[in-house]
């Protein structure tokens, strides 16, 4: 392989380097030469490997569940904050379902003081938030500039910077599957 590259390589130079009737042919050779590809597998070939049937499992796995839109008494979002130079956004997540919140999808809004919107954004998050607890999560900002703060936040002492407020809601959120109660032989 080593040869055929080293091969097309000289009629390449010698078709370019010297008499331009010859060009059309040096082409075409050094084209058919390019066909051979390199075996990086060193003679050995690769198989896919099959698991006996009595390996394969048959079991199948619970499927999660999704709240679309949940109410305030499922899910409640609180204590925001984003401090002037931070890369980060932070905000608390109470989960006050029965089960176990895997993801959450929030829709941010965020607003200067004269109510004008700045942005928008929708991400969708991995959480594990236990039923019952709170959990804080945190996110890239939207504030690439690093140059606004979150109105109820600390207030900078430095000049030029925008306060800004943000309305969030939760889209949906996804739920650990139920656990299956063991059964008693």
């Amino acid at each position: 392989m080593k040869g055929l590259r080293h091969l097309r390589g000289c009629l390449i130079s010698i078709a370019f380097n010297h008499a331009p009737k010859i060009l059309p042919a040096c082409l075409i050779l050094a084209s058919a030469l390019c066909g051979s590809a390199d075996n990086t597998l060193r003679g050995k070939r690769l198989h896919p490997r099959t698991a006996p049937l009595s390996q394969v499992s048959t079991t199948t796995t619970a499927r999660t569940d999704t709240l679309r839109q949940p109410t305030s008494g499922q899910v409640e979002l609180s204590g925001y904050d984003k401090p002037l130079r931070s890369a980060y956004e932070s905000f608390l997540l109470t989960n006050l379902t029965p089960r176990t919140l895997r993801a959450l999808c929030v829709t941010l809004d965020y607003y200067d003081m004269e109510g004008r919107q700045l942005h928008q954004r929708c991400d969708t998050l991995p959480v594990s938030v236990p039923q019952g607890e709170t959990r804080m999560v945190r996110l890239s900002t939207w504030d690439t500039q690093r140059s606004y703060y979150y109105h109820l936040g600390r207030r900078p002492l430095t000049p030029r910077v925008t306060p800004y407020s943000i309305k969030a809601r939760v889209d949906f959120v996804t739920l650990a599957p139920e656990a299956t109660p063991a059964s008693h032989p």
